[in-house]
């Protein structure tokens, strides 16, 4: 009985040396991780995304959530991802290390109003009718809303330009009538002195030439 029970503690380094992380392969599977490229595609057809990994080594894997993925001709491809989705993917050698690389996508949605009747003329103006995929799902409710706040403000502001301008000229007005009134007066006063002592001193010239 001691005799086996030393045999197999002496196989137990064996086994933990096996599981060990073999770390000039997972040095190797980084490097080779780093090669892979990928295309995030909207599917028209199912309205969701298709991610497709390309260059993927066979001593590679991914993870996407609980599911595991391997290459198939060094091309992995992962479908039917809704809209609006956080896909975080994990890339993983076959030497049991941890993994070599990730892959981050906060998938956009698809904006159903873009280039359409209901957004004609807000192309340039807003968001929902200018992007083709937007960060936020764009629903009929809320672009009704969005173009009725824009078109709120835009009254607003033409309301308060024409308010200036009626302001400007009531002041005016009111400028001008204070000038007649400041004004008006003096120089009716000047006119009226400047008369009588024209008149008096051509009076009295008159009186000089005639020897009066």
């Amino acid at each position: 009985m001691k005799k086996v029970l030393l045999i197999f503690m002496m196989m137990i380094p064996v086994f933990v040396f096996a599981d060990e992380c073999d770390l000039k392969k997972y040095n190797k599977n980084v490097e080779v991780s780093k090669l892979i490229t990928y295309s995030n595609d909207y599917n028209e057809i199912t309205k969701k995304y298709d991610i497709t990994f390309s260059g993927v080594s066979k001593n590679l894997y991914f993870m996407y959530g609980e599911k595991k993925y391997k290459p198939s001709n060094n091309e992995i491809k992962i479908t039917n991802i809704p809209e609006g989705s956080k896909v975080s993917i994990n890339v993983y050698g076959d030497d049991g290390c941890e993994a070599v690389n990730y892959f981050y996508f906060q998938e956009l949605y698809y904006n159903p109003y873009y280039n359409s009747l209901m957004c004609s003329g807000y192309e340039d103006k807003l968001v929902a009718c200018s992007s083709e995929f937007t960060k936020i799902k764009i629903t009929e409710d809320y672009l009704k809303k969005v173009i009725d706040n824009y078109d709120k403000v835009i009254v607003t502001n033409k309301e308060k330009e024409e308010a200036a301008i009626e302001t400007v000229h009531i002041d005016f007005k009111q400028k001008l009538k204070s000038f007649a009134l400041n004004w008006g007066i003096k120089i009716i006063f000047f006119v009226f002195t400047t008369v009588l002592s024209s008149l008096f001193y051509i009076n009295k010239y008159r009186k000089i030439i005639h020897g009066v």
